[in-house]
C-alpha cells in the first residue's frame, strides 16, 4: 500500500544528495541492520505527526508522535501510533525527529530538511528514545535499511521472498 510512496520518497532523496550526521554522539558506529532487527522488540517504518519541544537550561525535551506506516517486527501495524520521549543534550545520542537542534547537516553544512518518513528500531517500552545510534530518518541512512527489512521480516515469518 505504501511501497509507491516509499519509491516517490527514495526517488526524491536520491535527487537531493547526501547527508551527513553532525558529530555529536559518542557512541559506538551503527550496527548491521540484521543486528538491529535482531536486538529490536519494534521495527517500523513510521511518519512523523506532532513534536513538543520543552528546552531547558542545558538540553531539550521532545516528545514525538508517529504514525505507523509498514511494521517488520513487535505489536504494532500500520495506523498505530508510536510515542518517544527523548533528551537532546550536546554529546548525547538523543536526536531531534525534526533535526532542530540540527544533528543531521548536507556537503554544504546547512541543516537537512526532513521529510519527517523514520526507519524506527526500539527496544523496551513506550514512550521510546530516538536515537541516531538505530533509527534513522530516510535521509540518512534509513532507506537503505528497507530492502534488507523486506528480506529479513519474510525469512523470520517464513515467507518466500
Amino acid at each position: 500500500m505504501y511501497r509507491g510512496f516509499l519509491t516517490t520518497v527514495i526517488g526524491i532523496l536520491g535527487a537531493v544528495g547526501c547527508a551527513l550526521p553532525a558529530p555529536a554522539c559518542n557512541g559506538p558506529p551503527r550496527a548491521p541492520v540484521d543486528q538491529l532487527f535482531a536486538r529490536a522488540d519494534v521495527v517500523v517504518l513510521a511518519v512523523v505527526d506532532t513534536v513538543q519541544q520543552t528546552p531547558a537550561k542545558t538540553y531539550i525535551t521532545e516528545e514525538v508522535r508517529f504514525t505507523v506506516l509498514e511494521s517488520w517486527k513487535g505489536s504494532k501495524r500500520p495506523g498505530d501510533v508510536v510515542l518517544t520521549r527523548s533528551v537532546i543534550s550536546p554529546g548525547s545520542c538523543a536526536v531531534s525527529a525534526l533535526n532542530d537542534p540540527m544533528w543531521l547537516e548536507d556537503t554544504s553544512r546547512k541543516a537537512v530538511k526532513l521529510s519527517g518518513v523514520w526507519v524506527l528500531y526500539f527496544e523496551g517500552k513506550e514512550p521510546y528514545e530516538l536515537t541516531v545510534s538505530a533509527s534513522q530518518p530516510l535521509e540518512a541512512g534509513g532507506a537503505g535499511d528497507l530492502a534488507a527489512l523486506y528480506r529479513i521480516s519474510s525469512k523470520a515469518s517464513g515467507a518466500s521472498p
